[in-house]
């Protein structure tokens, strides 16, 4: 994770996903506090196929508590920056994350396990 000064050193970021994807297939999560929204964010996972996610629930779960922290309040607006974008809604409670926003259902499945 890796907090910036500003959304528009977030949104300058030109990432070098070859060097990214030779560190693994990590998240690369980067933020800063927004203008139009509390915080925004970009994501990058370039070693597992994705150079840049456009919206990621899972990195939001792992920010919550870190703007929690920072803005002194348990829930907050939140953009990510990518080239679609989005917008979420967090919510820390206790140990737990709650993430909102539109979203669309692409898959639906069941799982069987023995």
């Amino acid at each position: 994770m890796f907090l910036l000064d500003s959304e528009a050193a977030l949104r300058a970021l030109r990432p070098d996903f070859a060097g990214l994807a030779a560190l693994g297939n990590g998240q690369f999560i980067c933020t800063a506090p927004g203008t139009a929204t509390d915080i925004v964010s970009r994501v990058f996972v370039p070693g597992a196929g994705v150079n840049e996610d456009s919206v990621t629930g899972s990195a939001h779960a792992a920010l919550a508590p870190l703007w929690a922290a920072l803005l002194g309040r348990e829930t907050f607006t939140a953009h990510q920056a990518s080239q679609r974008g989005g917008d979420l809604q967090c919510r820390v409670d206790g140990a737990r994350v709650w993430i909102g926003g539109d979203c669309v259902t692409v898959v639906e499945g069941s799982f069987f396990l023995p």
